[in-house]
């Protein structure tokens, strides 16, 4: 199924890169501004993206790294995103969770964060799969002072509110 996002949302760094693995949650539609009118996730509201690269204090030498990108396009009904480690390298393997310093400014330049988080507050976010976690979960919403409704244009196009967004990285691994 084709997507389609203006660049612009996706910070950079943010982006997903080839071979990664993506999921992706925005509004179905039948797109009318192509001569085929054919069936799309448009606007995007979430992005998530994760790889697996090296990491020496792991077992198996391996963790994954998960990008979150909430878009100013998001709806903003709750959204839930789970982030998955790599393959459990043993039965008794624990779960391990950093998240990157986020700015909460908004301001990607900012020197506390990688990340930014504006007007999105996370109403969970732990450990998920029973005694011995094998994933991490969050839920995010709109912070309770913001508007959720998004202005559309005259053919019913979202307007990106730029100041509802969220752009994080999460490392997983296993110890």
């Amino acid at each position: 199924m084709e997507n389609e996002i203006e660049e612009w949302l996706l910070p950079g760094g943010f982006r997903p890169e080839v071979g990664d693995r993506v999921f992706m949650k925005g509004r179905w539609v039948t797109d009318c501004g192509h001569s085929d009118w054919h069936a799309e996730l448009h606007p995007m509201e979430l992005t998530t993206s994760q790889h697996e690269q090296a990491r020496a204090d792991a077992a198996g030498g391996i963790e994954s790294v998960a990008t979150i990108v909430i878009t100013g396009e998001w709806n903003g009904e709750a959204i839930d995103v789970d982030l998955w480690p790599p393959a459990r390298p043993s039965a008794n393997a624990q779960l391990e969770v950093a998240v990157e310093p986020v700015d909460p400014t908004g301001n990607p330049d900012h020197p506390r964060g990688t990340g930014i988080i504006e007007n999105v507050r996370v109403v969970t976010g732990g450990k998920l799969g029973g005694p011995n976690p094998n994933h991490w979960h969050y839920t995010f919403a709109l912070r309770e002072s913001i508007e959720p409704a998004l202005r559309t244009g005259g053919r019913n196009n979202v307007t990106p509110d730029l100041h509802r967004r969220l752009a994080a990285k999460v490392h997983l691994w296993w110890r």
